[in-house]
């Protein structure tokens, strides 16, 4: 067991190489992560190099679990964390006196008079539909797409989130991401899809319900031990779905050919190897329970595992034959995206995900900060003036540590200042919550134990 505590300095030296690892992606270039396995990946988001990345100290550790569960500007606020951090922990050893409640007293502080200027900077804007795409535009430059294909996927993004926001509640409802490797396109549907086979394409086009009953497994239905737990047949269990009027069986994983025949002579449909997204969708979409263990369920009462959808149809897609499933003012939503060269498909999605939360951030509040509202900052702090010298002195700190982040990201010069996704105004102040509040955790723990 190793015991570390703050004032060691190689805190100080660890949070110096975290800060450089994360400020290292602002030059756009692929970073090859090779872990304690020896596994290689090559990674260009910020998001899969937290997530990859094995850090052996506990402090960069502690950061980085915070960090990675943010949807948005993580990489800023690991970045801002790691600099102030560094910075906090060398006054402190400099100045002997001075306790780590006064510092974090200090901090609330520094937090209500920054929050305070971003208030009075902060404008809210009219928002258009090309305002939006514009700003997913500049974001989605991190990914090698065509100009063509971009301007397509962001429009797809911007309908994709607004689909799926809810008018009474105003809350984000379910977006899956399916992307394939393809020829460029995209599109955005309103419900979950899945690809079909070519035989079940004249048996939908015939089928007229309003309601469409639905079970979902999460288990494998593959073998026949799988029933032989559940103490049921695949006679009685085909039985049982018919007789509750079933017309999907959705599974997560695969399902037995011999079931998948059976069903089909009862027109009924035969979903597998859905995946976790799609299998979460899907629940999200028609209330189904996910059975995750056959033997668990009372088959008397299959009833109340059902979930309802109001109607599934076929949409064909890049000439193939998919399911849409639809649920009428259920906000489930699927992006279909379809791209060359996808080598890196997680880290695709992860930029898309980032997309689509900042549309929604900006929906929900659409404010911008002006594009020069760092340098204000910094200003304010450097001249900030009170009796307390170590408050000042950790104030010009904080305006040094935004200094520093502020080139991390690359922005260009555009024609409207609200253009620039990176200064959404909840965006930035979020970010600079979860540091203030990171670092405080870290100062109040004080002391860190590894077992090794």
């Amino acid at each position: 067991v190793t015991f570390t505590s703050l004032e060691n300095y190689n805190i100080i030296n660890a949070l110096k190489t975290y800060y450089d690892l994360l400020k290292s992606h602002q030059d756009g270039r692929y970073k090859l992560i090779i872990n304690s396995c020896n596994n290689k990946l090559l990674s260009y988001h910020q998001s899969v190099t937290i997530y990859h990345v094995e850090f052996s100290h506990p402090v960069c550790q502690f950061i980085s679990y915070f960090i990675k569960e943010m949807p948005f500007c993580g990489l800023y606020c690991g970045i801002i964390t790691s600099s102030y951090l560094r910075k906090v922990l060398q006054l402190i050893n400099e100045h002997h006196t001075v306790t780590h409640k006064e510092i974090e007293n200090h901090l609330d502080r520094i937090q209500i008079f920054i929050f305070s200027i971003l208030e009075n900077l902060k404008k809210e804007v009219d928002l258009e539909g090309h305002r939006l795409v514009s700003i997913v535009k500049n974001s989605l430059k991190t990914l090698p797409l065509d100009t063509s294909f971009a301007e397509l996927l962001a429009v797809s993004l911007v309908k994709a989130t607004l689909l799926a926001v809810d008018e009474s509640s105003k809350r984000l409802g379910h977006i899956s991401i399916k992307a394939v490797d393809g020829r460029d396109s995209c599109e955005a549907y309103n419900g979950v899809i899945y690809k079909l086979e070519s035989l079940w394409v004249p048996k939908l086009e015939n089928l007229s319900v309003d309601r469409v009953y639905i079970l979902l497994f999460v288990e494998s239905l593959e073998i026949a031990s799988d029933f032989k737990n559940a103490k049921i047949t695949e006679t009685e269990f085909i039985a049982t779905v018919v007789a509750a009027e079933v017309k999907i069986v959705a599974c997560q994983k695969p399902i037995n050919k011999r079931i998948i025949f059976l069903l089909r002579r009862h027109k009924i449909f035969a979903l597998e190897r859905l995946g976790e997204e799609t299998a979460s969708a899907l629940t999200h979409l028609s209330g189904a329970f996910p059975i995750s263990d056959l033997s668990q369920v009372k088959w008397n009462e299959l009833h109340s595992f059902v979930g309802v959808i109001s109607k599934m149809r076929n949409v064909s897609i890049l000439n193939e034959n998919y399911l849409l499933m639809e649920n009428d003012g259920c906000t489930v939503v699927t992006l279909f995206v379809s791209h060359r060269n996808f080598d890196t498909l997680d880290q695709f999605r992860a930029v898309l995900k980032e997309c689509i939360h900042t549309i929604y951030t900006i929906l929900k509040a659409p404010y911008f900060l002006p594009e020069d509202f760092e340098s204000y900052l910094c200003k304010q702090l450097t001249n900030y003036a009170d009796t307390d010298v170590i408050l000042n002195r950790m104030m010009t700190l904080f305006a040094d540590s935004i200094d520093e982040s502020s080139s991390s990201y690359i922005t260009q010069s555009q024609s409207n200042s609200e253009s620039n996704y990176n200064n959404v105004y909840l965006l930035k102040r979020n970010s600079l919550a979860h540091a203030f509040l990171i670092i405080a955790n870290i100062l109040e723990v004080g002391l860190f134990v590894t077992k090794e």
